[in-house]
């Protein structure tokens, strides 16, 4: 009867070792990253130049929407990208409003030529909180880049999408 029963609890044992200890279930995104930048449009969304800024700007940042955990909610926001380019980071806001996120960002800018650059984006609150929690989803992002050069003011609006990276526990 105790071999019975000490048989037993080795396979309960063997049974919970064998499901891990559920740290994969608790990975969560703490940034996102961007694809390449998709149908421009806004005053200078035709401009070559233009666009060239955007993709410099936006696509080389990486983006924390969730400073305070893991939720997409009302909060501090946050970018990073090449320390060494032109535009190195950026804060702002996310403000959710009926399933809609809108995240304000102003971008640092060591270009003497772009000055007063600002990212707005707004997103869906659920495809963004399923990409914070789920490897491999996306969302999209509508952007419009407003900045100043040779004493003008410039905007250009774009399409990007942003999916989860650096992963940790939650």
């Amino acid at each position: 009867m105790q071999r019975l029963l000490a048989l037993a609890v080795l396979i309960a044992v063997a049974a919970l070792a064998s499901c891990g200890t559920g740290n994969d279930l608790m990975q969560r995104a703490d940034k996102f990253a961007g694809s390449a930048l998709s149908g421009f449009g806004g005053t200078d969304g035709l401009d070559a130049t233009a666009q060239a800024l955007a993709k410099e700007i936006i696509e080389q940042l990486e983006y924390d929407f969730t400073p305070s955990g893991f939720v997409i909610q009302n909060s501090q926001a946050s970018a990073g990208g090449d320390a060494a380019g032109d535009y190195p980071s950026a804060t702002g806001t996310v403000t959710v409003s009926q399933g809609q996120a809108t995240v304000v960002l102003d971008v640092t800018s060591t270009n003497p030529d772009v000055t007063d650059v600002q990212l707005t984006g707004t997103y869906s609150v659920a495809d963004a909180q399923q990409a914070l929690d789920t490897p491999g989803l996306s969302f999209d992002v509508a952007w419009t880049l407003e900045w100043t050069s040779g004493g003008e003011q410039h905007s250009l609006t774009a399409t990007q999408t942003l999916t989860g990276t650096g992963w940790v526990a939650a």
